[in-house]
């Protein structure tokens, strides 16, 4: 088994995993979802799964109980699913703890296959029998089903929003909810196999969740399965191919709903799901290679291989065939390449699909100048040698000239930014003006392309547009300076006779409504919020068919009629139809009648006659286009005589339109045709059938005739028919009948208040279990405390929300647990007093005094604490259970502190009278337990001796802790920790930077160079974000620390130079590395001779021999220095050179890793990634601790280790970005 990794235009193999039992067997495998790229391997009858990195090398081998069948990774990557050929075995590998542990599957036959959801960690186990076991990872729970499937599952997938598809190997296909719930289950014409989830595409409005399942049928065919077409309905389609193409591999869904299928005679197929193209084969590819097995795509570079082949290659243009055709213009975009040429000839080359795909001519005829696409080439503009431009839709397949268009034009740009790309302007380098234009593709109302004016932008006509963003021109001078120009949608056009159009009170959201900018009009009209401008800006974007921008708009208006209408529009699958419906929005009927019928959408144009209550008109044209909606109108205006409470008229409409449908249920079924039309009409006519009769139920009700409506209702399959007519019975006070139908559509709540009414308890508990009205469960509670059954009744009483009743008979019953769960759920103080009670009297004294407090019940919490010995936990528990302390129980707690002091505990005395916030106290028996060092840990003593002094904001006390850290007054000086600690936390940075060189240089002499330098490093911070300088002292002790932690980074990625540069600042500070100098001195000597530092190396050997270091060198270094420094001899060695580098104060070219100008002495920052000085052309900063860093440099650790070499802070390549300004870097030392 080979795995090949994608490098340009050819594929590397990486490693080879082997199969050691030398048979032919399959080999199971598994990426790692994560970028950390694991490989977990099992070859088939073998007892083990092997875990690769990257470059192929094992780095785990997992012992299993039998041959592996199956392995996935969850979505994460953290866990690997295996499953093995023995009886309900499911095995679960950590990779962070390496812990193989088993899962209890209660299973009893092999697993078949396994997969992880796609969020929330849940695991599907499908067996060889057909049970499955959903396991959700995070809470442990399990859901087994057996008999899911009669025979074995053989693929398994989960979608995005964690529905779970099953393929069986009895050709069965089936959709469940995430619990294993079946939604739907099918029959397929062979066994299914490459189970997957993507989207049908069916408008523009749609949203991305996965609406469809697909998989390949027999290696035949490709099956879909669409399952939410917003009727909760599925629809199934299956798509067949030519036999040439051999037999199906593999499909991928890619991009905005299209299907890569391969095939095993090297065929590749691209399909369109979208709505108007479904199964359409939109392109045809063939590899000119062996048959192909397999295949995977890169999305990421929307690549596709096949058995290791690329499809890319090159072109030369023009084609061999077309070598007569002159080219005189071209352009080129992320999609296409187009290129033009004589008689205004134009062909588009398409680059995913690497053919030509579009030839076309202007009208005229005559030879291109230029062509200019938009930043996709959807729309192009071309310019021919007469300046006529032209304006060409690929999508659309639309030419238009361009109106008004100059007599002469040099050039055209678009607008690049995204929701300005369907602006362009032409411009003229002998002009100071420009035309601006718009296009858009969706108008309802107007022209798709017009002119929005011209514009006087340039002083002079010497100047170049470069680019065009955001209605900002950049443009060159003659003196080679870029300028930028105001917004050109900000400004007014001029009138076409060269005067300024007159400024009104829409003037601004008038320029932004014909430049189609919908988002910023909105914006505007965020700011100004006023309701004209809304309704403008709504009327404006249904004409150009922006039904999202319009869609707030009139919600801001508080126009729900409005807002309802278009989002209806919306939902339509049909364009047009969309079209038509925002003509109805727009009031203009007669257009969206010419919409619909252009479209061949008869129905929707007698549909809106019918919503217009129009019904001579809507009868006029059921009798033309659709006689057999004839008698569904007539229903609609039964319908409308019920809805205006005329239930006579409507009863009497509903039974007539029952005798014509009289013969529907007798007659027999329609003999189905090629489309499908007979059934479709006999399932309209049953619908129509269904809501007569339920007319006729709901009216005979209100007219008086109960039983006859009721049966009329029970015997109808449709829940919300029973429910309305349950609704009528209600209102009529028929609750037995009421409450049956209720029932019956499973409205528990509606059943249950009709059984109240009656007072039939009995029929209450029965439904009782799905119920959730606090009314009900209030009055079954009630009824089971008069029976005695506490819990129950309690658990009734909890459920209504009744806290007091639930609590009392809960502590009642003795079920304390519950008790406490309710009374610190809701919060109530009356309950918690109640738990109180009942603990004081069952003798847990913590738990009463808890609940004590939570009831805040401070005094008698006070007597219980001190009667119990619970001083401690009474102040712990008030901690706990506020943030802020409440003042009532303050007293309390000076109390526990007064106890605490009489007993002679300055600690726990000083530590209470702190919290109550009696510093003075506080402090004096706190310095008391200090001085007498009694036995409480340090570190804790002094931490609150800090907060108390930072609390009370006395200097004294300041000085005084000062001076018994120093040991000023006792002669014995503190660990300097702890007066760092103060001095940072009472933002005292000057003093803090002092100590913190004292601290750093007490770890660096104790080769603690890592703390020492995170010291320093947290100092600098401190000062840097109170904008103070950094002092000179901590700078170069931070350097020489960083410099030693830096070394290790670069000898890690083989970057011998600047490891060995570094060094030989470290030698040169030797002293500061007592406890490492042997080390130190070693490794230089080996760096600097193989980065060429030949002198420097040398003189690190003759350091070592001096008798104090001789003697701790490592062995394996022994021998060779001693023989470098016996054959040196007289021989002359010189270090290579250092590179140069410009200062950055005055340019001038100094070492690199000279940190002070030979030329104007200036002292420059050093680079945190290299050690070497900072420079301007490469130069960026830590985001984080804002320490500076040559950026080339630092990229480079960044490319090994995403973290940066100063702070320890995450940092990525993207957050690296160039700096020009050095100036404020290079003053945050102080030297003085």
């Amino acid at each position: 088994m080979r795995f090949i990794m994608a490098t340009g235009s050819a594929c590397k193999r990486i490693f080879t995993v082997r199969n050691e039992r030398g048979t032919s067997t399959m080999v199971h495998c598994a990426w790692q979802k994560c970028p950390g790229g694991l490989l977990a391997s099992s070859v088939e009858g073998s007892p083990s799964v092997r875990i690769h990195e990257r470059q192929g090398k094992i780095i785990e081998k997992l012992a299993v109980p039998a041959s592996c069948v199956g392995l996935a990774w969850d979505e994460d990557g953290d866990i690997l699913a295996i499953i093995v050929d023995q009886p309900g075995v499911l095995l679960l590998w950590e990779v962070h703890s390496s812990r193989l542990q088993e899962v209890d599957t209660g299973m009893k036959d092999i697993g078949s296959c396994v997969a992880w959801s796609k969020a929330g960690k849940i695991l599907c186990f499908a067996s060889q029998k057909g049970n499955i076991l959903i396991y959700n990872h995070r809470n442990l729970r399990r859901i087994p089903i057996i008999g899911k499937h009669s025979k074995r599952i053989v693929c398994v997938q989960w979608s995005n929003d964690t529905l779970l598809a099953l393929g069986t190997i009895d050709n069965f296909l089936s959709v469940n909810t995430m619990d294993g719930d079946t939604i739907k289950n099918f029959q397929l014409r062979g066994k299914p196999s490459d189970l997957q989830f993507g989207q049908i595409k069916e408008d523009r409005n749609a949203t991305t969740v996965d609406n469809t399942v697909s998989a390949i049928v027999g290696e035949k065919t490709l099956y879909l399965l669409k399952f939410d077409d917003g009727q909760g309905a599925l629809t199934p389609m299956e798509l067949g191919f030519q036999a040439r193409y051999g037999n199906l591999c593999a499909h991928h869904w890619h991009g905005d709903g299209y299907i890569l299928v391969t095939f095993s005679a090297g065929f590749i197929v691209l399909l369109s799901s979208h709505y108007k193209e479904i199964g359409t084969e939109l392109v045809l590819c063939e590899l000119k290679a062996d048959p192909l097995r397999h295949s995977c795509l890169n999305t990421k570079l929307s690549r596709i291989e096949g058995d290791g082949m690329d499809m890319r290659g090159m072109k030369t243009f023009p084609e061999q065939s077309a070598r007569s055709f002159k080219i005189t213009c071209l352009s080129m975009t992320k999609d296409v390449f187009l290129y033009g040429g004589e008689n205004g000839v134009v062909r588009i080359f398409h680059m995913d699909s690497w053919c030509e795909i579009i030839q076309l001519q202007s009208p005229a005829g005559v030879t291109l100048k230029s062509i200019h696409p938009n930043f996709n080439g959807i729309y192009f503009i071309m310019i021919d040698k007469n300046c006529q431009g032209f304006f060409y839709n690929i999508d659309e397949d639309m030419m238009k000239p361009v109106p008004n268009f100059p007599t002469r034009v040099d050039g055209v740009l678009w607008d690049t930014e995204y929701g300005s790309r369907h602006i362009f302007l032409a411009y003229s380098l002998s002009s100071t003006k420009i035309q601006v234009y718009v296009t858009w593709r969706q108008v309802l109302l107007g022209e798709p392309l017009h002119q929005v004016g011209t514009f006087q932008w340039f002083q002079t006509s010497e100047h170049r547009p470069l680019c065009f963003r955001k209605g900002v021109i950049a443009s060159l001078t003659s003196s080679g300076r870029v300028i930028r120009t105001q917004c050109v949608y900000l400004d007014k056009p001029e009138a076409s006779d060269g005067n300024e159009l007159p400024d009104g009170k829409l003037s601004k959201l008038t320029r932004l409504l014909v430049m189609k900018k919908f988002a910023d009009a909105y914006d505007y009209c965020l700011v100004s919020k006023d309701e004209e401008m809304y309704l403008a800006l709504g009327r404006a974007c249904l004409e150009s068919m922006e039904l999202e921008i319009a869609m707030k708009a009139y919600v801001a208006v508080k126009d729900i009629g409005m807002v309802y209408s278009i989002r209806r529009a919306m939902k339509n699958k049909d364009y047009n139809q969309c079209c038509g419906n925002v003509g109805v929005i727009l009031g203009e009927f007669d257009l969206a009648e010419q919409k619909y019928l252009e479209a061949g959408l008869r129905i929707p144009a007698l549909q809106m006659r019918r919503d217009l209550q129009e019904w001579d008109k809507a009868l006029e044209m059921a009798q033309k286009f659709a006689p057999h909606l004839v008698a569904d109108v007539s229903r609609e205006y039964a319908l409308y005589h019920e809805h205006n409470g005329d239930f006579a008229v409507a009863l009497t409409l509903f039974e007539e339109a029952f005798n014509k449908f009289g013969d529907v249920k007798r007659a027999p079924p329609r003999p189905m045709t090629s489309g499908g039309r007979a059934i479709s009409s006999q399932l309209t006519d049953g619908r129509v059938l269904k809501q007569i009769e339920e007319g006729i139920a709901r009216n005979s009700i209100r007219c008086g005739h109960i039983q006859k409506g009721f049966q009329m209702a029970m015997d109808s399959k449709s829940a919300q028919h029973k429910k309305d007519c349950a609704a009528v019975l209600e209102i009529s006070k028929s609750y037995a009948e009421a409450g049956a139908l209720y029932e019956d559509c499973s409205l528990w709540e509606n059943a249950a208040s009709c059984y109240i009414r009656m007072k039939n308890w009995s029929r209450v508990a029965d439904l009782l279990q799905y119920v959730q009205s606090p009314k009900i469960f209030v009055q079954f509670g009630k009824a089971k405390e008069t029976e005695g059954k506490l819990r129950e009744a309690a658990v009734s009483y909890e459920k209504a929300n009744d806290v007091m009743n639930s609590i009392r008979l809960y502590l009642s019953a003795d079920y304390p647990d519950d008790a406490i769960r309710v009374a610190r759920v809701s919060g109530s103080l009356s309950g918690a007093m109640l738990v109180s009670r009942y603990f004081e009297e069952h003798g847990d004294m913590e738990t009463a005094l808890r609940f004590l407090i939570i009831s805040r019940c401070y005094e008698d919490a006070l007597l219980v604490a001190f009667k119990h010995g619970k001083s401690e936990t009474y102040v712990q528990c008030i901690q706990d259970e506020f943030s802020a302390i409440p003042s009532e129980f303050l007293d309390g707690i000076r109390q526990v502190a007064a106890y605490f002091e009489e007993k002679k505990d300055n600690f726990k005395a000083g530590k209470y009278y702190q919290v109550c916030g009696d510093y003075k106290k506080s402090f004096a028996l706190l310095m008391k337990s200090a001085q007498n060092r009694v036995t409480v840990d340090d570190n804790e003593l002094m931490e609150v001796v800090i907060q108390t002094v930072i609390k009370s904001e006395n200097e004294a006390y300041s000085r005084t802790l000062v001076e018994f850290l120093l040991g000023e007054k006792d002669g014995v000086p503190k660990d300097p920790k702890f007066l760092l600690s103060y001095y940072i936390s009472a933002n005292k940075l000057v003093e803090a930077s002092k100590t913190a060189l004292i601290v750093a240089m007490e770890d660096q002499k104790g080769g603690n160079y890592r703390d020492a330098h995170a010291t320093l490093v947290r100092t600098c911070k401190e000062l840097k974000s109170h904008s103070m300088k950094i002092p000179k002292d901590i700078m170069d002790a931070l350097r020489i620390l960083h410099y030693y932690l830096l070394v290790r980074k670069h000898v890690n990625i083989q970057n011998h130079k600047q490891a060995a540069r570094l060094l030989v600042v470290l030698v040169d500070n030797i002293s500061k590395f007592p406890t490492h100098a042997v080390q130190l001195l070693t490794t230089a000597a080996v760096e600097c001779q193989k980065a060429g530092l030949r002198q420097s190396s040398m003189q690190c050997c003759f350091t070592l021999m001096k008798p104090d270091y001789r003697k701790q060198i490592a062995d394996k270094f022994k021998s060779k220095i001693e023989t470098m420094v016996r054959k040196s001899g007289k021989a002359k060695l010189e270090d290579a050179p250092d590179d140069l580098s410009p200062c950055p104060y005055c340019q001038a070219m100094v070492p690199d890793y000279n940190l002070v100008c030979t030329e104007c002495k200036s002292e420059i920052p050093f680079c945190i990634a290299s050690g070497r000085h900072i420079f301007s052309g490469d130069f960026t900063t830590c985001p984080t601790c804002e320490f500076p860093a040559v950026r080339s440099e630092i990229l480079k650790l960044l490319e090994n280790e995403p973290l940066c070499p100063l702070c320890n802070e995450s940092l990525v390549m993207s957050d690296v970005n160039l700096i020009n300004d050095l100036h404020p870097y290079l003053f945050v030392i102080r030297t003085g």
